[in-house]
């Protein structure tokens, strides 16, 4: 983010119809898998709230999503297209604004 690693978050990588690959960021790196093809990718960086106030989820913090709208969502700036059988490294440059 804004040129130094991000220290956590999560990337979505989906293709319509297909579950999406949610690969965890630590320190500015990810790995796992994602479905081959050309994918959107959406960030989410997230940031504990206060517990729900239903008890229906017991104490479990909200969660709210603080990257930047256009990293995230069905027009998220973020692609990848990822090949089957080969090495897929991807970096993404994202800025706070």
């Amino acid at each position: 983010m804004d040129g130094k690693p991000l220290p956590t978050g999560e990337l979505h990588f989906g293709i319509p119809g297909v579950p999406p690959g949610v690969l965890n960021v630590k320190d500015g790196t990810f790995s796992g898998s994602a479905p081959v093809g050309k994918n959107k990718v959406e960030l989410f960086i997230y940031v504990e709230g206060p517990p729900r106030p239903d008890k229906k989820y017991g104490d479990t913090p909200t969660k709210t999503n603080t990257a930047p709208g256009k990293y995230w969502g069905p027009n998220t700036a973020l692609e990848a297209t990822v090949e089957a059988g080969k090495p897929n490294e991807f970096k993404f440059e994202v800025t706070s604004k």
